[in-house]
């Protein structure tokens, strides 16, 4: 993103990104989805094994078989979509190319950054500064000024932790609005609401940033309730000396 167009080529660069970003979900999803009913299928075919169908039940295990090679195909594509890059790369490095990305593209009137250097993680920075795209314009109410803030907080060590199970971990944290700061909104919720038939823009956007977040060995957690105009995005990574 350091090296980001002007005018109209960086708009194409952004649809881009957001069309690439959302396709990679989408092929996981699918890729999910055709895995759930192909065990179905060779579960019902070991059953028609035992009731004396077997040139059926042969049949079936053979095509089973095949569209499972597709969908391995399809999850590697989709996969390929958010390697883990090049990394590592230090999130307040990112940040600040993100803050020059706002600000070429006229949504930066009105952020605030505050930075601390030195954060180094593995994630790739190009990847990051893809996710960090799609969440600022991914909320109601259009492009809008974002705070954001880069620093070190200690973070559970994993989603397992017990209580006091910490680390230090790199954590940014974007905030559209005032929501309130124990307000967790339900993931499930936005999933649903992305596979619904009239999911919006932002479901989409959401849901890709997820996807490139959780590729690049990161954890988001957003607060706020959903569909409101006022939430933050927490994205924290492990710190690598």
């Amino acid at each position: 993103m350091s090296d980001a167009p002007e005018g109209a080529d960086l708009a194409a660069a952004t649809r881009d990104l957001e069309s690439v970003a959302a396709l990679g979900y989408l092929l996981n999803a699918i890729a999910h989805d055709l895995n759930n009913q192909l065990t179905n299928l060779l579960l019902g075919a070991d059953q028609l094994q035992y009731g004396g169908g077997a040139d059926a039940a042969e049949m079936m295990v053979s095509q089973a078989n095949r569209v499972a090679e597709i969908t391995r195909a399809v999850q590697r594509l989709g996969q390929a979509n958010f390697g883990p890059g090049a990394g590592p790369s230090d999130l307040g490095a990112v940040a600040r190319s993100f803050s020059a990305w706002r600000v070429a593209t006229g949504r930066g009137d009105g952020d605030s950054f505050t930075v601390e250097d030195g954060l180094i993680t593995r994630a790739d920075p190009t990847h990051l500064g893809r996710a960090l795209a799609l969440l600022s314009d991914a909320f109601p109410g259009g492009p809008r000024p974002v705070s954001v803030v880069v620093r070190t907080e200690d973070m559970p060590r994993t989603v397992w932790s017990q209580d006091g199970d910490t680390v230090p971990k790199a954590v940014l944290r974007m905030r559209i609005g005032d929501p309130p700061a124990d307000e967790l909104a339900s993931f499930k919720g936005v999933v649903d609401a992305f596979f619904d038939a009239e999911r919006s823009t932002g479901d989409v956007r959401l849901m890709a940033a997820w996807e490139i977040v959780r590729k690049q060995r990161g954890r988001m957690a957003v607060h706020g309730a959903p569909g409101s105009d006022d939430r933050e995005v927490v994205l924290s990574f492990a710190l690598v000396s």
